[in-house]
């Protein structure tokens, strides 16, 4: 089977040209889990983002394994440790049987170290996804702070 480039569709690469995701698709590996195979461990040193190819991952928090996200073909995960070099804040394990491409942070940084316009591209589009997080976060706690003074 010929994959497509999974990479083309992962937000911090959108808009990026051909040579540039070339150079970034070069240091992806996939990878296959089993249902309930962990991808890694909250707490886990953080060493690549992922994006799920195919199948279903499960972001789960310590404690009673609350799952807060579920992601599927297309999704990414894992990115947020590229940035602040953090470790894992959750753990992720495949729900079923999943096909991940992952991309691992030194060759990222590698690639874009030797190409700044790149490097200044997936910067713009980790901020812009972030500050659309940080306005949807103020609109829920807006609703949940109106929704709480209408029920007292």
């Amino acid at each position: 089977m010929q994959h497509q480039d999974p990479l083309k569709n992962l937000y911090l690469l959108r808009d990026a040209d051909a040579d540039d995701l070339t150079a970034v698709t070069a240091l992806a590996k996939r990878q296959r889990f089993r249902a309930g195979e962990r991808i890694f461990h909250e707490g886990d040193e953080a060493h690549a983002m992922y994006l799920v190819e195919l199948g279903t991952v499960e972001i789960l928090v310590s404690g009673d394994e609350t799952v807060v996200a579920v992601i599927g073909g297309g999704g990414e995960f894992g990115e947020i440790a590229f940035f602040d070099r953090g470790k894992r804040s959750a753990s992720a394990c495949a729900r079923e049987t999943s096909e991940i491409v992952s991309l691992p942070y030194e060759g990222l940084r590698r690639v874009l170290a030797e190409r700044p316009g790149l490097s200044l591209l997936v910067h713009r589009n980790a901020c812009t996804f972030l500050a659309r997080c940080l306005r949807q976060t103020s609109l829920d706690l807006s609703f949940a702070r109106e929704l709480s003074r209408r029920h007292l």
